[in-house]
């Protein structure tokens, strides 16, 4: 089993969608909240989610964005996930650099992450770009650091000998 954790957008990733239309069903978007939402921030973990500590989306140079949090345990239709999403109220500003910070409890331990990425330089049709990337930034599991350099921001997967993506570091 992979110890991996996918995220979304990646770390360092440029370009990244405004916003996302909220074309989904069933829809993480609250009854009634006006949409377009911000560009869906996501990570996927190898191990049953247990317990969210903290979730939060900001402006790397500025304030907090505010978010709708989505998980296994505010969220009927994810009770199968260990997944967890932070949805931006309103569309992401062009051109800026955002710091995501997910705090974990899974059934491997706590599990913390910490990544940037920019949005693009301009308007763009909701949901253009949009890609689930697996990448390896700053993870750790407490108890057992781990460093690691963050990807650069475009590359290709590619499949090691025993059929791994490379771009897939385990922890």
């Amino acid at each position: 089993p992979t110890t991996a954790v996918a995220l979304c957008p990646p770390a360092e990733e440029r370009e990244v969608p405004l916003s996302w239309p909220g074309l989904e069903s069933p829809s993480p978007i609250p009854a009634g909240a006006p949409t377009p939402v911000g560009y869906t921030v996501s990570a996927h973990f190898p191990a049953e989610v247990k317990r969210v500590h903290r979730m939060q989306l900001r402006e790397v140079d500025g304030a907090e964005v505010p978010c709708y949090a989505r998980h296994r345990l505010n969220d009927e239709a994810l009770r199968h996930s260990n997944s967890v999403f932070l949805l931006p109220r309103e569309p992401l500003r062009p051109a800026a650099t955002y710091r995501a910070t997910i705090l974990v409890e899974t059934t491997d331990g706590f599990r913390e992450a910490r990544w940037t990425f920019t949005t693009t330089g301009g308007s763009r049709r909701p949901g253009a770009g949009m890609a689930t990337a697996l990448a390896g930034p700053a993870w750790r599991q407490r108890g057992r650091a781990q460093e690691t350099t963050p990807p650069p921001a475009k590359r290709e997967a590619t499949l090691t000998p025993g059929g791994r993506r490379r771009d897939v570091l385990p922890l």
